[in-house]
Parts: structure tokens; C-alpha cells; sequence
């Protein structure tokens, strides 16, 4: 993996989601959802899912306590920050002011 802050600090904002590898796998719909949102959005954000198990130390640091977690950073700057299961639709019109 990159590092964090050369993911952070990119001019295209970055959308970060926190998931535990053994979630992701068991609820199809969450990367279903990434992937579609990939889809909609193009190169006007940037998707990345961070398993929380493969990164510990990140997780602790950022104070991850519930997944899916998501994250929107822009250049070093988080721009918004929200713990819980969304819906596609509800995850885009959160993201729609950072795009």
C-alpha cells in the first residue's frame, strides 16, 4: 500500500473506506456499492478500501472504532468523516460537495 500521506494529499478528493477484510467478504453489497460508486463518479474521486485488519496501526491512529468507516480527504485536509452502512445513494449525496 502507498502511503497514507501520499494518498491524502492529493487536489482530487479521496474517498477512504475502512472495512474489516472478513465484513467486506461476507456483505457483497459493500463492494458492490465501491464499485458502482467508481462507476458513477469517474475520475472526480478517488476510491480506495482500507482493510482495517492489514492496517492496524492506521486504524488506531485515525480512531476507527465502527466499520465501514468512510473518510474524504483532500489535499492532507479531511473534508468529512461518517461510521456506518450507507446506501449508495445516500453515500453520494454526501460525497457530491467534494466532487
Amino acid at each position: 500500500m502507498a502511503k497514507f500521506g501520499d494518498i491524502i494529499s492529493s487536489d482530487v478528493p479521496v474517498l477512504l473506506q475502512f472495512h474489516e477484510g472478513s465484513y467486506d467478504d461476507t456483505s457483497p453489497d459493500v463492494s458492490l456499492n465501491m464499485r458502482e460508486l467508481a462507476n458513477m463518479v469517474g475520475e472526480s474521486l478517488r476510491i480506495i478500501k482500507i482493510d482495517v485488519e492489514k492496517n492496524p496501526k492506521l486504524a488506531q491512529v485515525l480512531s476507527i472504532k465502527n466499520l465501514p468507516t468512510y473518510m474524504v480527504y483532500q489535499n492532507k485536509e479531511m473534508k468529512w468523516r461518517q461510521s456506518g452502512a450507507l446506501t449508495l445513494s445516500s453515500l453520494l449525496d454526501n460525497l457530491k460537495k467534494y466532487m
